[in-house]
């Protein structure tokens, strides 16, 4: 009797406990997309736009790091909108959560979707 309790209990508790590393890694990249975009739109509200970048690819991405890490108190309040130690790691690993730019703001690619984007997972690596 206690072995077939034990069996179910075990049976419960693999598939959950299982899924948590993915969980896990959804959580974080989707706190990373919203730190990202977040520093986009502080941008954007200071009398700016990031217009300059109107598709995905890693020109345009590189370059909207660039103007988020600008450190401007004169003519640019607010600045730095992104920290400097941020740095954009690209991928087109279709097993990682990525980041493209869609024109106005960063999309999240899940895995199992193919584009060449943003890492979110090694996002706030080099400090």
């Amino acid at each position: 009797m206690v072995i077939a309790v034990i069996a179910v209990m075990a049976a419960i508790a693999i598939p959950i406990i299982s899924g948590v590393p993915g969980n896990a890694s959804a959580a974080t990249a989707k706190r990373n997309l919203a730190y990202i975009n977040s520093a986009v739109q502080t941008f954007n509200q200071s009398q700016y736009e990031l217009t300059n970048a109107e598709s995905s690819g890693t020109d345009d991405e590189t370059a909207i790091r660039t103007n988020l890490i600008h450190r401007d108190v004169t003519s640019r309040p607010g600045s730095p909108y992104l920290p400097t130690h941020i740095t954009f790691h690209y991928t087109s690993d279709t097993n990682k959560y990525r980041a493209i730019w869609n024109g106005r703001l960063f999309e999240l690619v899940s895995p199992g979707e193919s584009a060449n984007g943003i890492d979110l997972m090694r996002l706030q690596e080099t400090r």
